[in-house]
């Protein structure tokens, strides 16, 4: 018999296994990091980040507290600029939100242990969705 348990729920467990050098293995919701993960049906496991950089997917606390699993698309010093994998607005956080890196992830196709598999196909997408958004404006504005 299994058991939902909602995320939010799981925060103070995610913490503490972390603290004590642990790794935490569970399934996210949400749909911003597809095609890469898929929320309902996908294991992430998290530990805690020695060294974060490029193209790595991150667990970070937003300030309002949510739990937040996106990609690394840039790094200046201590800020990292974020982003899911299915969106194209990005976040800038600094090192202290990062609260792990992903490490592994198990897809219903299978095992997948690089977290870096798909980052370029997600930049070139996020950039055909700028280019479509920017086509619809142009196209409005002259409908006008």
């Amino acid at each position: 018999m299994s058991t939902k348990v909602l995320i939010k729920d799981l925060y103070p467990v995610i913490d503490e296994v972390l603290a004590s050098g642990g790794q935490f293995t569970f399934i996210p919701g949400g749909v911003s990091m597809r095609p890469t993960l898929n929320g309902t049906d996908d294991e992430v496991t998290v530990a805690a980040a020695k060294s974060i950089g490029k193209y790595d997917i991150v667990l970070f606390r937003r300030a309002d507290g949510q739990y937040v699993l996106h990609r690394v698309v840039g790094v200046r010093g201590d800020t990292f600029t974020v982003v899911g994998d299915n969106q194209i607005d990005a976040e800038y956080i600094g090192r202290g939100d990062i609260l792990a890196i992903v490490v592994g992830y198990r897809t219903r196709r299978g095992e997948v242990s690089n977290t870096h598999a798909g980052a370029r196909r997600a930049a070139v997408r996020r950039f055909l969705r700028k280019v479509k958004r920017k086509m619809i404006n142009v196209k409005n504005s002259m409908a006008e």
